[in-house]
């Protein structure tokens, strides 16, 4: 016994856990006291008794399972399911309150009303149970085979030949349970099926399936580990059974540990550390920052690690085991990720000097088009000044001016006016004409300094990130190599 509480006491302990899954009814059995002193092996047995029958009952009373069945329940064409449910409904209460006696009625009134109702056929068998009226529950049992759905997420009738299973056990019918437990695993190999197959098949005599069934069981669901610890129905196999439970556990720690060595000392470089190796900094800021956050996943994985083992449970152990790995992978990927962001810097930075190149292509090209739009606007003055008739009406006036002023110099004066008449209404037109080509002169002269100055611009940021891009390049392997040293050190140590 000083063996098994020596490697086995954190986990008979942590058995409070494995029951905090029923419900609040388990507070009748008084927990803490019997487990502070762990050489009262009758009293942990003797809970070891409820704790499967509660196992049994929380299935029962699973909510989303309830659900699923409620759902079928209301496709089914029975004449008379509502007021089968309603009796259903009181009688689950009154197990509730304690009046099992009193349930009984209710459920056979809803069994009566919808012979079809699966969760009636489970209630009153567990009712049964309770009264250790086990002829009874056996029979009702037996029924819920027949009424068992079809269930992708919950396995309906291999959770009913468990229940038959554990009936014929409190019967003393040990042939008759194995045979009803393995028809339950035959439908889904639950862990709880392949300790319950353990249990029977050790207190037949049967120590070597046992112990394999109890080591299936443990591996799918490691909660079982700790009831193992005190299962009655191993006392036959005690001191074989112990040393299995210890060897496991202590077999998992020895691994986890070393598994836990390699990699509880990495020391990745934080964002401060990485900027320091650079002369361009400010590239790598956002990959700093991305360092940051995957050195904290890690470090927050190997804090939830260590407060595991500190537990010192084999529970404890299996989750820590998954932890590491999944540390594990985070560590591995993380060369490949980070080579992957570094090249990334190192392509945007190409990219951001073909796009650039391309803008300044593509200034030089608006630059002759501004130039060539600036040439034709005389063409354009001239063109409009012409299409005005006010324009046209002082040429011809002034050329018949000319011709009557030298034909006829008498009409000299009548000639002075009449030109004048033509310079008058031509004025505003020519005017409006030369101020439209000043406008459009000094908006194209804009265009084309504005246009300059910003391919100058681009052109020397091209210039400074052409210059900055061999410095980059050099900075990011500095970061690789840097990285690469601390996994690769990582690695060889795994």
């Amino acid at each position: 016994m000083n063996t098994l509480n020596n490697v086995l006491e954190s986990d008979i302990r942590s058995i409070s856990n494995y029951v905090s899954e029923f419900n609040d009814s388990l507070g009748k059995f008084r927990m803490e006291e019997e487990l502070h002193n762990l050489d009262l092996s009758h009293n942990l047995q003797s809970l070891s008794n409820e704790i499967h029958q509660l196992r049994l009952e929380l299935v029962s009373q699973n909510k989303k399972r309830n659900e699923i069945l409620q759902n079928i329940e209301e496709t089914l064409k029975a004449p008379n399911k509502t007021e089968a449910m309603e009796n259903f409904g009181f009688a689950m209460r009154l197990v509730e309150r304690g009046a099992i006696e009193r349930s009984i009625e209710y459920f056979q009134k809803a069994i009566a009303l919808n012979p079809l109702h699966y969760r009636s056929y489970i209630g009153i068998s567990l009712a049964y149970i309770k009264m250790n009226n086990f002829e009874k529950a056996l029979d009702y049992a037996n029924e819920s085979v027949l009424h068992a759905p079809d269930g992708e997420e919950y396995d309906f009738l291999g959770y009913s030949h468990q229940l038959i299973s554990m009936i014929y056990y409190n019967m003393g019918k040990y042939q008759e349970a194995l045979r009803s437990i393995k028809l339950a695993i035959r439908s889904t190999e639950k862990p709880g099926y392949l300790f319950d197959h353990a249990r029977y098949e050790m207190k037949t005599s049967n120590l070597t399936d046992g112990i394999q069934l109890l080591k299936r069981s443990i591996e799918r669901d490691p909660k079982l580990f700790a009831l193992a610890a005190i299962e009655k129905d191993f006392l036959s196999y005690k001191d074989e059974v112990d040393d299995f439970l210890i060897s496991l556990k202590e077999y998992l720690k020895d691994d986890v540990l070393k598994k836990f060595d390699s990699i509880r000392l990495l020391s990745i470089p934080d964002s401060k550390e990485i900027l320091s190796l650079t002369d361009k900094g400010k590239y790598f800021s956002d990959f700093s920052n991305l360092v940051d956050e995957k050195r904290e996943e890690i470090h927050q994985l190997l804090s939830k690690i260590s407060k595991l083992l500190e537990k010192d449970t084999y529970e404890s152990y299996r989750k820590a085991d998954e932890y590491i790995t999944s540390a594990s992978r985070l560590i591995n990927k993380f060369e490949t990720l980070l080579g992957e962001q570094l090249a990334e810097i190192i392509k945007d930075i190409e990219a951001k000097i073909e796009s650039k190149s391309k803008q300044l292509n593509s200034n030089e090209t608006n630059q002759v088009r501004l130039k060539n739009e600036y040439k034709q606007i005389n063409g354009e003055f001239w063109k409009t000044l012409f299409a005005n008739g006010n324009i046209w009406g002082l040429i011809i006036s002034t050329i018949v001016s000319v011709f009557l002023f030298t034909v006829m110099p008498l009409f000299a004066g009548f000639v002075g006016v009449f030109v004048l008449v033509g310079i008058f209404t031509s004025i505003p037109v020519l005017s409006r004409a030369l101020e439209e080509k000043s406008r459009n002169e000094e908006r194209i002269k804009q265009y084309i300094r504005s246009n300059k100055a910003n391919s100058q611009t681009i052109a020397k940021e091209i210039s400074e990130l052409k210059n900055e891009l061999p410095h980059i390049r050099e900075d990011a392997n500095k970061i690789k190599n840097k990285l690469i040293f601390v996994l690769n050190a990582q690695q060889a140590k795994v």
